[in-house]
């Protein structure tokens, strides 16, 4: 998980419950999960980060996305219409159901 989507979700939450306390302690319980890995955007990926953006027409968020699972070599799984859209063909970009499918 990049450490961006902590911001994400904390926006999410404050936004549509009005609470920004629930806000900060989902991001809290977050950090605590076991097996979460957050990883920083650091120059290197904030430069691939710029690169997606320019050469596949993505938001500045869904390009940080789209290049963790390309630095990681992970695929993307996302609801977001456009990462899965516009992520680069050597990218593996599935929404959940697609995951959940492919599993069972």
């Amino acid at each position: 998980m990049s450490s961006f989507a902590l911001a994400e979700v904390a926006a999410a939450l404050a936004r549509g419950t009005g609470d920004s306390d629930l806000a900060l302690m989902a991001v809290a319980e977050l950090r605590r999960l076991s097996g979460l890995t957050i990883i920083p955007i650091d120059e290197h990926l904030g430069e691939l980060a710029s690169r997606v953006a320019a050469l596949y027409s993505v938001r500045g968020c869904d390009a940080v996305y789209i290049s963790l699972a390309l630095a990681l070599e992970i695929t993307l799984v996302t609801l977001d219409r456009q990462q899965l859209e516009r992520a680069p063909s050597n990218v593996a970009a599935l929404s959940p159901v697609e995951l959940l499918q492919l599993l069972s």
